[in-house]
């Protein structure tokens, strides 16, 4: 089947989440929020918290190839800057992840102690 982008709206913190399929075997409409519920995370989570019922859907763009689809999410997630604004439920663009500050520390705690090259 064919490639699409979607956009989701949790509507009780009315934040957002863009998103690409390209994996999908039916079309777009029979996919998303009936078989596919994104790779996020935090949208996983959400939806254990209050239901799938509390999100918004609507698939933005349907494409011919991945590549087409892929490259319009990375240009719409740049344009929308979601790394810089807390209403986007996104936490990376094109393969760069927003380290979180947990992240961090972890990153901290494995290099202590270890030689520097």
């Amino acid at each position: 089947m064919k490639p699409y982008t979607y956009l989701i709206r949790h509507k009780p913190t009315n934040r957002v989440y863009y998103g690409v399929r390209a994996a999908n075997r039916v079309n777009p409409k029979q996919d998303l929020w009936h078989h596919y519920f994104t790779s996020s995370a935090k949208v996983q989570q959400l939806i254990e918290d209050t239901g799938r019922d509390s999100f918004e859907v609507e698939i933005r763009r349907v494409f011919e190839t991945k590549e087409q689809a892929v490259s319009w999410e990375t240009r719409v997630l740049r344009r929308c800057r979601v790394l810089h604004d807390d209403r986007w439920i996104n936490q990376n663009v094109a393969g760069y992840i927003v380290p979180t500050e947990e992240s961090r520390k972890k990153i901290s705690e494995y290099h202590k102690g270890r030689a520097k090259s």
